[in-house]
C-alpha cells in the first residue's frame, strides 16, 4: 500500500503524513498546527501539505471547532500504508450486560 500512496502523493508527502499520523490510531484527526509541529515546517507550509492531500483524496475535513479545522484519512488503504492501529476504546464505551464477562 506504500508504494499506492507515493505514486498518488509522492514520497515527500507520503513522508510527512506518515510524521503527522505515525503511531496513531487509523481515525486519528489532526489539524494544519499539528501537521506543523509534527514535521516541523511552518504553518504556511503544512497549510499546503493539507491542500494537496485533499486533493489527491487521502484525507478528508471531518469537522470544524472555532477557527480550527479538523482532518482524517479518507481510505483504509492510506491507514494501512502507514501501519495505522484500531482506535482505541475506553472501558466506558463498551457496555457489557452483567455478568456477561468471565
Amino acid at each position: 500500500y506504500w508504494p499506492d500512496l507515493v505514486r498518488k502523493v509522492g514520497q515527500a508527502d507520503a513522508e510527512y503524513l506518515a510524521a503527522v499520523l505515525g503511531g496513531a490510531a487509523y481515525d486519528a484527526e489532526f489539524r494544519v498546527a499539528d501537521a506543523a509541529a509534527c514535521t516541523g515546517v511552518t504553518q504556511a507550509s503544512a497549510s499546503k501539505l493539507v491542500q494537496r492531500l485533499l486533493a489527491a483524496d487521502v484525507i478528508e475535513q471531518t469537522r470544524s471547532v472555532g477557527k480550527s479545522v479538523y482532518y482524517r484519512l479518507s481510505s483504509g488503504d492510506a491507514s494501512v500504508a502507514l501501519q495505522l492501529g484500531a482506535p482505541a476504546v475506553s472501558a466506558a464505551a463498551v457496555s457489557v450486560p452483567a455478568g456477561r464477562l468471565t
